[in-house]
This record gives C-alpha cells, structure tokens and sequence, in this order.
C-alpha cells in the first residue's frame, strides 16, 4: 500500500486528489499517514485553486481519527491562505490534546501575516504562560519578516511591545524593530537603551534602523537617537559606530 501510495502522489493532480484524501483517511500505519501527508500536500501545491482545495481538506477534519486529524492540518498550514487557517484556528478547541497541540504549533509558525489578529489574542488571553508566549514569539517573527510591509510590521511591534514581560522577549522585539526601516520604529527601541540587560540589542537595532533612514530621506530623523546610543552604547564599538553614522547624518540633514 505503501508503494501504490507513493506511485500515485509521484504523478497526481486534481483529480486523484480524492483517492489521496481517502487513503490518508484510512491510514492505520504512521509510515503510511506521513507518506500520505507528504503527497497529499504535493498535489495541494500543484492545484490551481488552493482555497478550494483548503476547503476540502478542511471537509475531511470532522470525521477523522486524531492522528490524521493533525496530518490534515499540516497540509492545510503548508497550503496557508484564509480557509486553511480558519481551519487550525478551530482546531485549537480540539477535544484531542495532540490535534490541539498540532494547531498551536501551526498557528504559531504560520508564515503570512493574517494570523497576527490569532497569534495577538493567544499573547493576551491564553490558558497558559507557555501559550501566551508562544503567541507573542509567533507575533514578534511576523514582525520581523522583511516581505510584510514596513508600516503593518510597526503596528505588531506596538502590540507586542505592550504585552513583552521577558528579556528574552524584549531581545527578540528589538531585533524585530531593528528590520522596520521607519523614524517610529526608533522611538520603540530608545527606551531600551537604558536597561543593561537590552542595551546591547536596543543599540544594534537602533543603529540599523539609522542606516536604513540615512539610505532614505529621513537622515534628520536619526540624529537623536545616534546622539544617544554614541553616549551610552553598550560597546565601544557600537558607539564608534553611532559616532561615524551621526556624523553622516548631520551632513545628509545639512548640520
């Protein structure tokens, strides 16, 4: 079964999707459920319409046994779109913990931006302090994806940076902030600037987000926070290199 499974994915478009659907339904060995996941998600990616394809799979969640439940989901993150995270939206209120483990993982490694509304309401209102973090990790690596328009990636550091308590978060906010290149995105870095514990990383990201304003034409906007981090970066050689681009700054900015 195994092999047949295999020869028939190698090949498949649309219209041996529902045998693959079925099969993956019936599959009662876990070599078998993976080979079926793998090429049930290769016809996905070769179909034309992938909404309606979501659709479908999403048609097969109710009546399956958990484990492929979980395979089902996977498929539908890999495909992504609307349906197919409406889909693992709804699988977080799984009765099966394995199925409502598989759709938080999901939901937090989602690679679009649509599921920051999702991944925002876990960081505020999960039942746990491991769900409500992951949510916020989930919204911060959205915010840090330079294929997300600059302006909507700013909006989902504010959010974030209301609901950081961590360290390890506020490092991982920065680093997100350090890849927005607007004058807004300085004014969430600077206050880290005085905590010895993000001085490091406020000064890095700081300091990118100038380069970026000095290649535009925002070099005034950046002198502020380069007078600051020249006078308390935590590095000599950060403040060396806030020095070289306050200076570059000012010529741009004609002072």
């Amino acid at each position: 079964r195994l092999a047949a499974l295999k020869a028939l994915g190698a090949l498949a478009g649309a219209a041996e999707f529902p045998g693959l659907l079925k099969a993956l339904a019936g599959a009662d060995e876990e070599m078998e459920l993976d080979a079926a996941e793998q090429e049930l998600a290769a016809v996905c990616a070769r179909m034309g319409d992938a909404e309606e394809c979501a659709a479908k799979l999403a048609a097969g969640l109710a009546p399956a046994a958990p484990p492929q439940r979980a395979a089902l989901l996977r498929v539908l993150a890999e495909l992504g779109g609307a349906r197919a995270l409406q889909a693992v939206r709804e699988a977080l209120g799984d009765a099966d913990p394995e199925v409502k483990a598989t759709a938080l993982q999901l939901l937090c490694e989602w690679k679009t931006p649509d599921a920051a509304p999702d991944l925002l309401r876990l960081a505020r209102a999960a039942a746990t302090t491991g769900e409500r973090l992951r949510g916020l990790r989930g919204c911060i690596r959205i915010a840090g994806n330079q294929d997300v328009p600059a302006p909507q990636r700013l909006d989902l550091c504010k959010e974030a940076a209301g609901l950081v308590q961590r360290e390890e978060e506020r490092k991982l906010l920065l680093g997100a902030l350090g890849s927005i290149p607007l004058p807004e995105a300085l004014d969430l870095v600077l206050p880290h600037l005085e905590s010895t514990a993000t001085a490091a990383e406020a000064s890095t990201a700081a300091l990118a987000i100038a380069e970026k304003l000095l290649a535009g034409a925002d070099a005034a906007r950046a002198i502020p926070a380069l007078e600051q981090v020249a006078q308390t970066a935590a590095t000599p050689e950060l403040a060396e290199r806030a020095r070289a681009l306050l200076k570059e700054a000012r010529e741009k900015a004609g002072g």
